[in-house]
């Protein structure tokens, strides 16, 4: 005899995760976000300094060196005090984030709204912090300390469905966006 009982689509859970960022979290992804944004200028940088180094020069080299260690001081006095700028507290106010199939819904003492999955770019996990990057050029952070170990992967495999792969080149499609 058949089965007369309906299939149902399996219903997911909606995943909810309290954050509280630190500011030695927050620091950390800002250091780690500017690193990469140099990640050519850095090995460039002091691989001309080695260049002089070998060729005899005095001047050059110092100056080079001198570069070097000035650009990775900059960014580092940058990233601290960023970190402690008033402009930047709203970071560190507690976000109620909810994962459902709809998108991103949102809670904290700022307000409240719902970010939908189209919205969201790309997904990274930095300095054990995931980042969500939405289409307004700004992230979500989210330290990987706020989700329980059992839902990580479950987690990752939502981020992974619901936030699809773009190019990253797309020709030209006539229109300006």
């Amino acid at each position: 005899m058949a089965s007369t009982e309906l299939h149902q689509p399996e219903v997911r859970k909606a995943l909810e995760i309290p954050v509280t960022v630190t500011q030695k979290g927050y620091r950390a992804v800002l250091f780690a976000l500017a690193l990469r944004k140099l990640r050519f200028v850095l090995p460039i940088m002091a691989f001309f300094a080695f260049a002089a180094l070998a060729t005899g020069g005095q001047r050059y080299p110092l100056l080079m060196m001198a570069g070097l260690i000035g650009v990775i001081a900059f960014v580092w006095f940058y990233v601290n005090w960023a970190s402690g700028s008033p402009t930047h507290k709203d970071v560190y106010l507690p976000v109620n984030y909810r994962f459902s199939d709809d998108g991103v819904v949102y809670d904290s003492a700022l307000g409240a709204g719902i970010i939908p999955w189209e919205r969201i770019r790309r997904w990274r996990f930095l300095a054990s912090h995931y980042l969500l990057y939405t289409d307004s050029s700004a992230f979500l952070l989210l330290p990987a300390s706020a989700l329980p170990e059992a839902e990580k992967g479950a987690f990752e495999a939502l981020l992974a469905e619901k936030i699809r792969k773009r190019a990253f080149w797309r020709p030209f499609s006539g229109g300006v966006r």
